[in-house]
Parts: C-alpha cells; sequence; structure tokens
C-alpha cells in the first residue's frame, strides 16, 4: 500500500474524489493481483520505522485494459497529490535522552548527545552517539551528561558542556575523551570555539573563558535575576570575534562583552520577554537568537535607522543598545527557538521549536519553507539538516527518539 505524508490542506481536494473511486471499486478490483510499479525508497535501518513512497510527478499513462480501478485510483492519487513534498520517516531509539544534535558530514552522518539524570542518584549522565546510515555506528561515553557541543572542524574535535562543569573533548579521529575542569558545583549548558579558546557558560550566572591548550580559565559572573540578584542559567554564549562575546540569559536579557575591557557588558537588549536560549552568528555583522517567548530575532548592530526587513514580519520591534547596533527582524515560530542551525551557503535556516517541532525557514524572510510541528508534542531539542541527502533529523527528548525525513529542494 502507498503511504503518502499529505499537508492537511490538500486532503479536502483528494479525499472527496477517492470517496467516489471507492464507491465504483467492486469486491473483485480489490483482490486483484495487479500492484503498482511505483519504487517504495526506504530509510535503511535496523530499527523501528515507517516509510513514504515518491509519488509520480508526470502524468499517469492510459490504462490497459484490465486494469484494477485500483491500480487506477493510487494514479489519480498521484497526480493529484504531485504538488505535496514526500516525505521519508525513519526513527530510531536512544538508549538515553538526547539533547542536542548536528550533523557532521555529507554523508548522513550525525552525533547526537544525550543528558539523563541517573536513577541511583542526583548525578547526570551522557554520551556522544555517531550516526551513520541512521544506526548508531559509534558510542562515546562522556563524564557527564552533554548539554550542547560543538564541532571544531579545523581539529577535528567536538568540545562538549558537560553537566559536571567540565568542557569535554572528543577527537573524531581516535574517539578519545579528555575533560577540562571548568567550574564545581555547576552545570555547563553551552560552548563555543574559536582560535584555540573556549567559551562556555553555566547555570549559575557564569561565564567561562578557557584556554583549551593550557586549560587557563577566566569567569565571570554575566547574568542575575532581577529580584533576588542571584545568578540564573546564561543557557547560550557565542564569540562574535576574537574579542567580542554576546551571551543570553534566564533573565530575558542579552549581553555583549568585550574581553579587552573590564567585566562590563557594553552591548545590553532587553526587548527579549522571557529566557534567551539559543544564539547564533550568520556572519560578521548578523546575529540570531532564539527565546521562550517563541521569537526567532536577527540583529544586526552596524544600523541603527531601520529593520533589516519588514516582510512577513509578525512582531517588530526596535532596541538601541548602549553603544549602537539594533534589534532588527524578529518572527514567531511557536514552542520556544531552542536552536538554530545557519549555513552560509544556504538560504535557509533550520529552527527546533521544543514543543513545535522543527521548521525549515527562508533565511530571508523567516517564512516557512517546511516543517514538521507533530514532533514537538515530546519536546524537541535539536534539528540538524544533511545536505547532501536532504534529510533532516531530529531529536525529541520525552521519548528518546531520533527521527530522519527526506525533504525536496527549495
Amino acid at each position: 500500500m502507498f503511504v503518502y505524508s499529505l499537508r492537511q490542506e490538500n486532503s479536502n481536494k483528494i479525499l472527496p474524489l477517492m470517496n467516489k473511486v471507492f464507491l465504483r471499486m467492486s469486491a473483485e478490483d480489490l483482490t486483484t493481483t495487479s500492484t503498482p510499479t511505483t519504487t517504495v525508497h526506504q530509510l535503511n535501518s535496523n530499527h523501528s520505522s515507517t516509510t513514504a513512497t515518491l509519488p509520480q510527478y508526470s502524468v499517469p499513462a492510459p490504462q490497459l485494459a484490465g486494469t484494477s480501478k485500483y491500480s487506477q485510483l493510487l494514479s489519480v492519487i498521484e497526480e493529484l497529490s504531485k504538488d505535496i513534498r514526500p516525505t521519508y520517516t525513519g526513527r530510531l531509539i536512544l538508549p538515553q535522552r538526547p539533547a542536542a544534535l548536528a550533523c557532521y558530514s555529507s554523508e548522513n552522518m550525525f552525533v547526537v548527545s544525550t543528558y539523563q539524570l541517573n536513577g541511583q542518584s542526583t548525578s547526570r549522565e551522557g554520551a556522544l552517539y555517531i550516526i551513520k546510515d541512521f544506526v548508531i555506528s559509534e558510542t562515546v561515553p562522556m563524564s557527564g551528561g552533554v548539554f550542547r557541543f560543538e564541532f571544531d572542524n579545523s581539529s577535528e574535535h567536538i568540545y562538549t558542556a558537560l553537566t559536571n562543569g567540565s568542557l569535554g573533548v572528543v577527537d573524531l579521529r581516535t574517539l578519545s575523551v579528555s575533560d577540562l575542569p571548568v567550574v564545581e558545583g555547576s552545570m555547563l549548558l553551552s560552548v563555543s570555539i574559536r582560535n584555540g579558546t573556549a567559551v562556555t557558560s553555566d547555570n549559575h550566572g557564569s561565564i567561562h573563558v578557557v584556554d583549551i591548550v593550557s586549560g587557563q580559565t577566566k569567569s565571570f559572573r554575566a547574568h542575575t535575576l532581577p529580584y533576588t540578584g542571584e545568578g540564573c542559567e546564561v543557557w547560550s554564549v557565542a564569540w562574535l570575534d576574537e574579542n567580542l562575546l554576546v551571551s543570553g540569559g534566564e533573565d530575558g536579557i542579552m549581553k555583549m562583552w568585550d574581553l579587552r575591557i573590564a567585566e562590563k557588558a557594553v552591548m545590553v537588549c532587553r526587548e527579549h520577554s522571557s529566557g534567551i536560549v539559543c544564539l547564533k552568528t550568520e556572519d560578521e555583522t548578523s546575529l540570531l537568537s532564539g527565546c521562550y517567548d517563541e521569537l526567532i530575532r536577527r540583529f544586526d548592530k552596524r544600523s541603527i535607522a531601520r529593520p533589516v526587513n519588514e516582510k512577513n514580519v509578525r512582531y517588530c520591534l526596535y532596541s538601541i543598545f548602549v553603544h549602537g547596533g539594533v534589534y532588527a527582524h524578529c518572527f514567531q515560530l511557536g514552542g520556544g527557538v531552542w536552536a538554530i542551525e545557519s549555513d552560509k551557503e544556504s538560504d535557509n535556516l533550520l529552527v527546533a521549536c521544543m514543543y513545535n517541532g522543527w521548521c525549515l525557514i527562508d533565511a530571508g524572510t523567516f517564512e516557512e519553507c517546511e516543517s514538521n510541528h507533530q514532533l514537538g508534542s515530546n519536546l524537541l531539542y535539536g534539528a540538524s539538516l544533511c545536505k547532501k541527502s536532504r534529510v533532516v533529523a531530529s531529536c525529541t527528548f520525552n521519548d528518546y527518539v531520533l527521527s530522519f525525513e527526506k525533504i525536496n529542494d527549495f
């Protein structure tokens, strides 16, 4: 039986026609041995999966005498649904809860990190799972839960923010692991690498700048709750250049820091209405933020005159930084924008929207191109696109599942 992933808005066109054809179909038609000739494409996996077929994009050939109405029905459905993007799906159940995900190469290789509370204690455990051709190829145990991680392509290493306060370093060539102690009594929540220096953040309000070679660490308090003054989660931190950092916290404030100056933010943005959980640099001048308020925002610090683009912007706000810069462009995606994947060579952004699944959007207008919102029911924390195969991998925390879906080019 052919299975299609149909968009809801198209079902009203197809279902009435299906009902008419089914009414004309006799019992003999349904028992025919004639079968469609379309090839079923399936993601190879030794785990449970659901597959979908690729519709024919040409007009069906004239039917031969004696062909069943069942086969004719399938041909009609294929023709009517030719404008519907097909989706292949596969799923992989992991041993631990997945927390972050990224495509490592163009050959359907992904890395997913896990983060889980040890049932026997209050400690958290985790690992990196290397997924190749949609199955687990390697498992790399870590000394703590892996909240987030980042590739350093120049050295073929992965740097992980661990829940035990250490920076975990994985050599992808040998899969050897080493830990750089950063802070005691805190969980690391984010990590960003630039020119041999890591910047990471924790759940008690601090940012840590770590020299990867020497292990020397410089730490400072960055975010506090407004009423208690206690340090709060610094959910995300990222390099902007060799000296400039940007951070976002549970306090809903985005700050920019110049490491050449004393530990005082040089720019502050207070326009986010809740915790800032994701910061992603697009290039030397553009910055994306994700927030619990369900908005994705673009910032351009070079201009204070007008937004980058007002087209299709549901909400558009402005904010002048202390030393220049502008809050430029935002759009509501739903579910909390937890992770953003950008690519300088692509015109799209892939966004993990927590309770609203994943969404592929146009990088210029933020308009939706493709999505799977249903996955958000199990708390989606990560999504990554393999450009060569056009496979979107996503991970859902509550059900331990890694999902794969093939999408069309745009």
